[in-house]
């Protein structure tokens, strides 16, 4: 479908494909959380100029939460909080909760007015700070982790993180094919790191999933 034509589409019919789930839920004021994500989608549609993942990106991080009960995932690179957000209905489906990081100052403030403005405090906690300095902070374990920050860094996020895994936790990286060189060093180290079964997905800009093998 060309951009054009999926601009076209209504909001109401927009928000019914991406955001039905939340319907089922009543801790949250489904209209308000309705209205920032139509916002943002619309956004990402039209100009994406906070580099949004792709909606099959995160479906796939979807599917994931899904077969995690009480999942407890980290996204490291919030951005506007776009992908968050479109976590939020799975992640209470769960029971599962999500941390996120941002270190780029604007970037933080905004993914945090947002995430006030549609009322998903309970299940979102954004973390003002850079990646991987700030792992330290953590305690316990993650189930679902996820990257969307500088390419360069993904070793140096993985090799931190590797005591805050749970012993089943899955790592999601995108950019793969888009930033192929960047990311060379990131995939040649997750085929190499013991214990992680690693696959490639052709998912719009590619993916990255790594299953830590119990």
């Amino acid at each position: 479908m060309s951009r054009l034509v999926y601009k076209a589409i209504s909001s109401i019919t927009l928000l019914a494909h991406l955001y039905s789930p939340v319907l089922a839920y009543g801790c949250m004021n489904n209209e308000v959380y309705t209205r920032v994500c139509n916002e943002l989608e619309n956004l990402r549609v039209s100009e994406n100029p906070y580099w949004n993942a792709g909606p099959k990106t995160v479906d796939l991080i979807i599917s994931y939460i899904q077969k995690s009960p009480q999942c407890r995932a980290l996204e490291v690179g919030t951005s506007n909080g776009y992908t968050a957000l479109r976590l939020v209905p799975a992640l209470i489906e769960v029971g599962g909760t999500l941390n996120t990081i941002e270190s780029h100052k604007e970037r933080g403030e905004l993914a945090e007015h947002h995430f006030r403005s549609a009322e998903v405090g309970d299940t979102i906690t954004l973390v003002h700070g850079h990646a991987p300095e700030i792992f330290d902070s953590f305690t316990g374990l993650f189930d679902l982790i996820f990257f969307y920050a500088t390419q360069y860094h993904h070793v140096s996020y993985v090799t931190d993180l590797l005591p805050f895994m749970n012993q089943a936790c899955v790592v999601i990286a995108d950019n793969i094919h888009s930033h192929e060189e960047a990311m060379k060093p990131f995939i040649e180290y997750m085929y190499s790191l013991p214990g992680f079964s690693v696959d490639i997905l052709s998912i719009e800009t590619g993916i990255l999933v790594a299953r830590k093998e119990v």
